[in-house]
């Protein structure tokens, strides 16, 4: 599996489910129900630790992340500690709140993606020249999509993931701006449903999602 085949799974999958629970408990039913809903990109957040037990456990169970048809990433990555941990875990995909050097470099030595948070046109782009897959924009919900068509007007080579206040009801505008994909967080991967264990309804969210992305 190579790192182009991941890219292509990323940017075609247009959603990154970002799973940032308190509980990490029922991961594995968790991601099989996103999963089965057609999200093929999820992204568990080190503000939880027990993100680098739960990749590595999906990594070691689902075959469908063997040959790249899904991706499974660990997101909130701030150092060159916590970038060597994802991958020891088995993580494709490292993302960070920041440009976060150590992590570029890490994910390129090791042939997976990566997407550094930034939020200037100058960090966008420092991420981008560095190596970044993609460049998540964040926090977007401070920005709104005029910005994201803004930036890639000068920079039209650069792949933008917004995240932060991604949801049903602005998805589209996103896209229609120029993204590439959309990091969602909350509003997708509900942490009420979750808690309850409700999979059916959070798989008929996440399908809600998953249609509204294919449409655009």
């Amino acid at each position: 599996m190579t790192r182009e085949t991941l890219r292509s799974t990323l940017i075609e999958s247009r959603i990154t489910a970002i799973i940032r629970l308190d509980d990490l408990s029922a991961f594995e039913p968790l991601a099989q129900t996103l999963l089965d809903a057609g999200i093929r990109c999820m992204e568990f957040t080190l503000t939880n630790r027990d993100a680098l037990k739960a990749v590595k456990q999906l990594r070691k169970n689902n075959r469908i992340f063997d040959d790249g048809e899904a991706i499974v990433g660990i997101g909130s990555v701030r150092n060159r500690d916590d970038a060597q941990a994802a991958i020891d875990a088995g993580a494709q995909l490292l993302v960070s709140p920041t440009v976060v050097m150590d992590m570029i470099e890490l994910a390129n030595q090791n042939d997976i993606l990566c997407a550094p948070g930034a939020y200037t046109p100058t960090e966008i782009d420092t991420a981008w020249q560095a190596g970044a897959d993609i460049v998540k924009v964040f926090p977007a919900t401070a920005l709104g999509p005029s910005y994201m068509k803004a930036v890639l007007a000068p920079l039209p080579d650069v792949c933008l993931m917004p995240t932060g206040g991604i949801n049903l009801s602005n998805m589209a505008d996103y896209l229609s701006a120029g993204c590439m994909a959309l990091g969602i967080g909350s509003s997708l991967v509900s942490p009420m449903l979750t808690h309850d264990r409700d999979w059916e309804g959070l798989r008929e969210l996440a399908e809600r999602y998953v249609a509204a992305a294919q449409r655009n």
